[in-house]
């Protein structure tokens, strides 16, 4: 088995380290995608996690009345609209699926 030794270009001695203009364009293009990850994703998980670190907060929600009567709406609400999509999509889809409808060929 041979192996091939494969050198790495070696920097010069009195150069300074500079970007190449491949590795500034890509930082540039990437920064924007960091600064929205950060205050879109990052931002609110943390804030999330430090209002999630006190019990008082679950002893006030789970005492408040109209908290229980939302989360039962959200159930028969995500019930009823995830179900209701998934058999109207097998309908529809059954229907231009049969006897060649909705392809290409069937002109």
């Amino acid at each position: 088995m041979a192996v091939t030794a494969i050198s790495l270009p070696s920097r010069r001695a009195g150069r300074s380290a500079r970007w190449s203009p491949e590795m500034t364009w890509g930082t540039i293009l990437v920064l924007p995608y960091l600064v929205v990850f950060l205050v879109f994703v990052l931002w609110p998980v943390a804030y999330g996690v430090w209002l999630g670190s006190s019990p008082v907060s679950y002893r006030t929600l789970f005492s408040d009345p109209i908290y229980l009567k939302t989360v039962w709406n959200t159930v028969i609400f995500l019930g009823v609209g995830i179900n209701l999509k998934m058999l109207l999509a097998l309908l529809m889809s059954g229907y231009f699926a049969a006897a060649g409808r909705g392809s290409a060929g069937s002109a």
